[in-house]
């Protein structure tokens, strides 16, 4: 019952029900580190370009609470905090079709606030991905030629849109508001200062034992 109460919410072929929900969408749950969302929010070593027009996700006005998202969208298909990694970051997971493709939306959430989306294409070619970027380069690009995996777009406001197709095929927006990248850069240097401690910990402990 329960396998096929989950083949139904999910509408996907390749669930079969060996997962349970959170080993299903962990698959998806990227990034899911401090050090891989401080470097997206923080921006490590890609140039930007101007964006033609003011980017938004999924019309959700960067900062909304969680409040406000569900009760646009409605109750999500999954919802997971990362408090263990980032302390405040909440993800909720929309599952829908965008022009015949599957899509799973993920809303990032800091401190009860808007900061990341993230599209994840479940189920796309290298070369379909390509037509998504071609689409994502005419809206917010003047020229529309410029490959995207080598830049992130940046509108007057700052948001930012940033394509990853090394492994997956996902397109982040990025909330320009500068107290993300702060609180990031802080638990980032005291998560540092920690390992610091821990290792140093180790090594009295192996000097006092030589």
């Amino acid at each position: 019952m329960r396998k096929k109460l989950l083949n139904f919410i999910f509408g996907n072929a390749n669930y079969t029900g060996r997962y349970t929900i959170d080993e299903y969408y962990g698959q998806f749950y990227t990034p899911k580190t401090l050090k891989e969302v401080d470097r997206i929010i923080n921006n490590r070593g890609k140039r930007f370009v101007t964006a033609q027009e003011e980017i938004s996700f999924k019309q959700v006005a960067f900062d909304s609470t969680i409040r406000q998202t569900l009760r646009k969208f409605g109750k999500p298909l999954y919802r997971t905090k990362n408090g263990m990694q980032i302390p405040g970051h909440e993800i909720i997971f929309y599952r829908y079709d965008m022009g015949g493709y599957k899509v799973i939306a993920q809303l990032h959430f800091m401190n009860n606030t808007f900061f990341m989306g993230q599209y994840l294409f479940t189920d796309l070619e290298s070369e379909k991905f390509t037509n998504i970027k071609a689409v994502l380069g005419q809206k917010y690009l003047a020229d529309p030629s410029v490959k995207l995996g080598d830049i992130v777009i940046r509108d007057q406001r700052n948001n930012r849109i940033e394509v990853d197709d090394d492994s997956y095929s996902i397109i982040y927006y990025i909330s320009g508001n500068p107290k993300y990248a702060d609180i990031l850069k802080q638990q980032v240097a005291l998560k540092e200062e920690m390992n610091a401690k821990v290792e140093q910990a180790k090594l009295q402990t192996i000097y006092a034992s030589l």
